[in-house]
């Protein structure tokens, strides 16, 4: 039996037209951007338990989220090099 237009192949992720299928796409955007969300958020989560257990003020907080908003940024960056390079 004959695929039909439309119909994805398995091994390749394409439809038979050739295009690619959009379930790998959106998978892979999600996963940037959990990687992305989780890069920015881990310093910051970080640098608040560091003044919690020195009893600081938010020294460490502030520098955690400056780490994780030049890292996230860093990130995003890297990515669209990557996407517009194909």
């Amino acid at each position: 039996m004959m695929p039909e237009k439309g119909d994805t192949d398995e091994d390749t992720n394409k439809d038979t037209d050739g295009k690619q299928s959009a379930l790998p796409v959106l998978y892979a955007r999600s996963l940037h951007a959990s990687g992305i969300a989780s890069g920015m958020v881990i310093p910051a989560a970080a640098g608040f338990g560091i003044d919690k257990f020195f009893g600081t003020i938010a020294i460490f907080t502030i520098l955690g989220t400056i780490l994780g908003v030049v890292f996230g940024f860093w990130q995003l960056i890297t990515i669209a090099i990557k996407e517009n390079s194909k």
